[in-house]
């Protein structure tokens, strides 16, 4: 199970592409932000759960 780094939650909710580096790097980085503390942090494609 994936969780924020800063407060360890495993609330979060991925977020769109904010610059050209994000999205040069969307085939293997996914933005995501904690719905806990707010905290923006990447994932791995892998790491991110199916829905």
């Amino acid at each position: 199970m994936s969780r924020c780094p800063h407060c360890k939650s495993i609330d979060y909710r991925q977020v769109g592409m904010q610059n050209a580096i994000e999205r040069a790097f969307r085939w293997l980085l996914q933005p995501c932000r904690c719905d806990l503390c707010g905290h923006p942090f990447y994932l791995f494609r892998w790491q991110v759960p199916a829905v």
